[in-house]
């Protein structure tokens, strides 16, 4: 969803729209698990539609918190917040734990925020959820390479070389 709305970054006022909307999405999930208009929206376009009037999936709050902490620290934002969105993915962590993604985005927040070895060690955890996804050992080692653990990230892409090369040998190929 993020890719989706990419070009809304260009602009300060769009991106201070999207985080109000955002926070005005948390605060209603948070209140009473639902979408519905209070009358208080300074969004008109929100009020409007019917089905906002309903109660929301749980996942829903889950991927608010993600996409705002992903939002908070964005390179583009005026001001951005690493320890805010931190915490958010925390507490999305704590509705679901088993989530790589949450993982993920601490990494990226961590990654943004110049700390590539706990950003590494975030990827690992993300990566440690399922043994068995290469697009999540390829991330893990991509950021063990930035936080300078050659050796570690080696090991990771050995995980899914075939055994008949070196994986120093398959990594130049």
């Amino acid at each position: 969803m993020f890719v989706d709305v990419k070009g809304v970054y260009v602009e300060a006022s769009k991106m201070e729209i999207v985080g109000e909307i955002l926070e005005e999405t948390i605060t209603s999930l948070e209140k009473d698990a639902s979408l519905h208009d209070d009358g208080e929206s300074t969004f008109p376009f929100v009020r409007s539609s019917s089905i906002i009037d309903t109660i929301a999936p749980p996942t829903t709050l889950l991927w608010a918190y993600y996409y705002l902490a992903l939002h908070l620290s964005h390179p583009s934002h005026p001001n951005p917040s690493h320890v805010r969105s931190i915490e958010l993915l925390d507490k999305a962590n704590e509705h679901t734990p088993t989530l790589p993604e949450i993982y993920m985005a601490k990494a990226k927040v961590l990654k943004r925020a110049g700390d590539a070895l706990g950003a590494a060690q975030l990827m690992e955890e993300a990566r440690s959820l399922d043994g068995q996804d290469r697009f999540l050992n390829g991330k893990a080692a991509k950021y063990w390479l930035r936080a300078g653990e050659v050796k570690k990230a080696e090991e990771l892409v050995s995980l899914f070389t075939k055994v008949c090369h070196a994986t120093a040998t398959n990594i130049t190929r």
